[in-house]
């Protein structure tokens, strides 16, 4: 994985021109050239899931997960949430459950997982089964922004890079407020514009490509306050979650060996473009990742739309 080689470096520099993702064949056509030229360059992402890229993302990052994570980086990460057996919290955006699954045992609270991919539900609620895990960590489908959970009924809510995907952001956020109880929770990390508004075309295209929403922080803080959450840490991560990505990729890239069919192949393909546009719009200074934990406290209360 020669163009991810390309990209390691210690830091983030913001102000650094964004690396340029290596360039694939394609078949000749009628297109104009310069179309075609971008084509080549900016392949199409992925769309949904299937068997093949279900399994191309367990090799990049692990069993049950399609996304950079480890337990040690999950464990810290869920520690200010104070988790305790007894306790019932929700991971939005669960994908294939492997990150519930290890919040589950390391802290013995029931974590339901919540993915709106049904493929991924599917495979998740299956794998949990498997590892006799379908009480403490099931993965269940929805539908944005509907929880399907009952007023007060959860102690705490995670995520990670699941909301700049999802356009009702906002009544998300309140369906979360609504479900935690009192002192309840919501921490996440996210990627978020450094400013409202930019003039790369490279953020333009990965944004239609992913369908990508995301709001700044200041944008993000200031809806959470509106509905009621006491917002009480916002930490810059994007270091760490750079680490993550170029880290999964390092040990899939060593670790590969022998011949790939086609579709195997496509898919890594694919998945490499997808993860490389996020890395590049973090080095160009356009996207930003952080972490952000808000409370829903006694004396808050739910603003109306």
């Amino acid at each position: 994985m020669a163009m991810f080689r390309r990209m390691e470096k210690p830091a983030r520099a913001p102000q650094d021109e964004a690396p340029r993702p290596a360039t694939t064949s394609a078949p000749q056509s009628r297109q104009p050239a310069a179309e075609k030229a971008e084509d080549d360059i900016h392949p199409p992402p992925p769309v949904g899931w299937s068997e093949t890229r279900i399994a191309v993302a367990e090799r990049l990052f692990g069993s049950g997960l399609v996304a950079p994570s480890d337990p040690a980086y999950m464990e810290k990460l869920v520690a200010p949430l104070r988790l305790m057996p007894g306790m019932t919290v929700i991971e939005i955006g669960a994908g294939l459950g492997g990150n519930a699954r290890i919040v589950a045992a390391k802290t013995g609270a029931s974590v339901i997982g919540l993915e709106s991919d049904p493929i991924l539900a599917q495979v998740g609620m299956r794998r949990s089964t498997d590892a006799g895990q379908a009480e403490s960590a099931p993965v269940r489908p929805f539908t944005p922004p509907d929880l399907g959970l009952d007023p007060g009924s959860i102690d705490a809510a995670y995520a990670r890079q699941t909301f700049f995907r999802i356009a009702e952001k906002e009544a998300l956020y309140r369906a979360i407020f609504r479900a935690l109880r009192t002192g309840g929770d919501l921490l996440f990390t996210e990627l978020m514009m450094v400013k409202p508004q930019s003039t790369n075309p490279d953020l333009a295209r990965w944004q239609t490509a992913e369908q990508a929403t995301p709001w700044t922080l200041s944008q993000t803080t200031s809806c959470l306050g509106e509905i009621g959450f006491d917002v009480r840490v916002t930490a810059e991560v994007t270091d760490e979650l750079r680490r993550l990505i170029l880290g999964a990729w390092a040990r899939f890239a060593q670790d590969l060996t022998g011949g790939l069919d086609r579709s195997t192949a496509m898919n890594i393909l694919a998945e490499g473009e997808l993860w490389l546009r996020r890395l590049g719009l973090i080095d160009s200074g356009d996207l930003v990742a952080y972490r952000v934990l808000a409370r829903k406290g006694s004396a808050g209360g739910e603003s109306e739309p």
